[in-house]
C-alpha cells in the first residue's frame, strides 16, 4: 500500500510530465472540473489515512509538528475497505489532476491514467521485491526531503494482490470520469437557437 509516500513520492515525476506540454497550451485547454474531482478525492484518500490508520503506520501524519491523527476516535470506520481504499483513491485522483491539466484528447487522457497505473504498480510491486526495488533507488535521494523515505517504504511497505486490483480498478475508473467530464459542464453560448427549433418556430 502507498501509506509512506502518497502522492509527495510522485511530485517530481509529475512535475516533468507536465512541464513538456507549453504553459499557454496548458491554460486553454485544462479542464478544472477534472482537477477538482481529482483534488477532493485526494483529500478524501488522505482523511483514510488520518481516521482509519495508525499514527506510527503513515509516515507524512507523524510529519507534522502536532498530533493530527483521528485514529484513536474513528479507527478502523471503514473495516477491511480502508486497507485497499487508498490504493484506488491514489491513481484515481492524480489520474484526473494530471488528464485535467493536460486536457481534452484521446490520447492525453489515456496517458494520464496509464502513467500513474504504472507508477503505482512499480511501487506495489516494489515492495513485493524490496530488496531489488531498493537497489534501483538513486544514492542521492537520500538528501532531498520526502524522496528520503523511498527506500524505507519498499522495506516497510505490505504488498497484497488487492491493493494491485485497486490499482487497476482506480485507473479504470478514472479514464472514465475524464470521458464523462470531458464536455464543459455549461455551454459557451447559451443563447444558441436550435435551427430545427427556430425553422419550426418560423412556421406557427
Amino acid at each position: 500500500m502507498l501509506d509512506r509516500l502518497s502522492a509527495t513520492s510522485h511530485y517530481t515525476v509529475h512535475s516533468s510530465i507536465v512541464m513538456l506540454f507549453p504553459a499557454n497550451k496548458l491554460v486553454s485547454s485544462m479542464n478544472n472540473r477534472q482537477i477538482a474531482i481529482g483534488l477532493f478525492a485526494l483529500l478524501a484518500g488522505s482523511l483514510v489515512y488520518l481516521a482509519d490508520r495508525p499514527p506510527q503506520a503513515t509516515w507524512f501524519v507523524q510529519a507534522f509538528p502536532f498530533s493530527v491523527s483521528l485514529h484513536s476516535y474513528l479507527g478502523g470506520f471503514l473495516g477491511p475497505l480502508g486497507r485497499y481504499l487508498p490504493a484506488f483513491v491514489h491513481v484515481f485522483a492524480l489520474a484526473l489532476v494530471t488528464g485535467g491539466f493536460l486536457g481534452g484528447g484521446m490520447v492525453r487522457r489515456l496517458s494520464a491514467c496509464l502513467f500513474w497505473l504504472a507508477t503505482d504498480l512499480a511501487f506495489e510491486f516494489g515492495q513485493k521485491f524490496p530488496e531489488q526495488a531498493t537497489s534501483l533507488v538513486p544514492d542521492w535521494f537520500s538528501h532531498i526531503p520526502f524522496l528520503d523515505q523511498t527506500s524505507r517504504y519498499f522495506i516497510n511497505g505490505s504488498y497484497h494482490p488487492l491493493d494491485v486490483l485497486a490499482t487497476v480498478l482506480g485507473a479504470l475508473a478514472a479514464y472514465g470520469v475524464l470521458l464523462i467530464t470531458e464536455k464543459p459542464l455549461f455551454s459557451k453560448n447559451p443563447n444558441t437557437v436550435n435551427p430545427k427549433q427556430d425553422k419550426q418556430e418560423g412556421w406557427t
